[in-house]
C-alpha cells in the first residue's frame, strides 16, 4: 500500500532514501524539550546499518514530498507481535497526517506478517506521542502482559528518559 497526502507519498524506502532519515530524525527530536528529551539523545539517530538492513527486508518506509524524504518508519516482527522501533516526520511536515498514515502503513504490514498485535513504546503524556498513538487504537498494557522485547527497550529507553516512558499496544485480531 502507498499512501498519498496531499503531494505527499508513502512507500517502501528504497536505497536513495537512507542518507536522509538521519536528518529527519534529528530535526523531529529538536521538537522535544530538554525536560523530557536530554541533548545527548536528541542527537542520536538510528545506525545507518540498521536502515539499510530494514530497507533490504521491507520493513522501512518513508514519506515523501516532491521525491524527498520528510518522515519514515521503521518495523521489524518479533513473534506474533509487529513492533514500530522508530517513527520521525520532520517538524516542517508535521501536522498533516504523515504520522498516522505511517502507522496505518506498519498496521496494514503487520496483518500482512500475520501480526496479532502491534508494539512500541513512546512519551506517555507528550502530545504527539502517547496521546496520539491512543487517538489511532493503541492501549495501555492493562489487559495483556508486556512482551519481553517491549520490556527491555523500555528499560534501556528509561535509564536517559526524563519523562514518563511507557509501552502500548495494537490489537490487530478481536480479542
Amino acid at each position: 500500500m502507498t499512501g498519498e497526502i496531499a503531494n505527499y507519498s508513502i512507500g517502501l524506502a528504497a536505497v536513495a532514501d537512507i542518507p536522509f532519515i538521519a536528518s529527519i530524525e534529528a530535526a523531529a527530536a529538536t521538537m522535544f524539550p530538554e525536560s523530557v528529551l536530554p541533548a545527548a539523545q536528541r542527537q542520536e539517530t538510528t545506525p545507518i546499518g540498521l536502515l539499510q538492513q530494514a530497507q533490504a527486508e521491507k520493513r522501512l518506509w518513508v514519506a515523501q514530498q516532491d521525491g524527498q524524504p520528510v518522515g519514515f518508519l521503521l518495523a521489524d516482527r518479533v513473534g506474533e507481535w509487529g513492533w514500530v522501533q522508530e517513527v520521525s516526520v520532520h517538524p516542517d511536515a508535521g501536522g498533516r497526517g504523515i504520522g498516522k498514515q505511517l502507522i496505518m502503513q506498519v498496521l496494514e504490514w503487520s496483518c500482512q506478517q500475520q501480526c496479532q498485535y502491534v508494539g512500541l513504546t513512546t512519551f506517555r503524556d507528550v502530545a504527539w506521542n502517547g496521546p496520539f498513538y491512543q487517538r489511532l487504537g493503541f492501549m495501555a498494557f492493562d489487559r495483556l502482559p508486556t512482551p519481553e522485547f517491549l520490556q527491555q527497550a523500555l528499560a534501556g529507553e528509561r535509564e536517559w528518559s526524563r519523562f514518563c516512558r511507557v509501552a502500548m499496544y495494537y490489537p490487530l485480531k478481536p480479542q
